[in-house]
């Protein structure tokens, strides 16, 4: 999970990938594709304006969740980009993070929800499909106009 703070507020947005997919540089560098998915560009944007972020790991299996605190700048230099191609296709940017902090956090909101617990997962045919949840929105949004 990345967390951002921008002019309009703040984002926290899902990253992921492949084993590795977060590269260390250095003992105080961290690197972050951007492969582009859903195309919105939040975090981004908010670090054009605020370099301090934040990032939370969720590892499966595992209650306690890595977190760092850290200054990020967005490089496009395209041998940086093709280091992290998935597929053929490079990167569309690599967030280049200086670590400030890096700790172990713990693990007992993750043990509470059972989030690895195959056991204790809805149905899916229980849960809203991501269609009605949007139309929901979008409602909402018409509404409060």
């Amino acid at each position: 999970m990345l967390g951002t703070q921008g002019p309009r507020g703040f984002d926290c947005s899902p990253k992921g990938g492949e084993p590795g997919f977060v590269q260390v540089e250095n003992t105080k560098t961290l690197l972050l594709p951007d492969r582009g998915s859903n195309n919105r560009l939040d975090g981004l944007t908010n670090l054009l304006h605020n370099p301090a972020v934040g990032l939370l790991f969720l590892i499966p299996d595992w209650s306690e969740c890595f977190r760092l605190n850290y200054q990020a700048q967005i490089s496009v230099d395209p041998a940086l980009c093709a280091r992290f191609a998935q597929n053929g296709v490079p990167a569309k940017s690599v967030l280049v993070i200086r670590v400030d902090e890096a700790f172990i956090h713990c693990g007992r909101a993750i043990d509470f929800a059972g989030l690895w617990e195959s056991n204790k997962r809805l149905d899916a045919a229980q849960l809203p499909k991501a269609l009605d949840i949007f139309k929901a929105h979008v409602a909402l949004h018409k509404a409060a106009q």
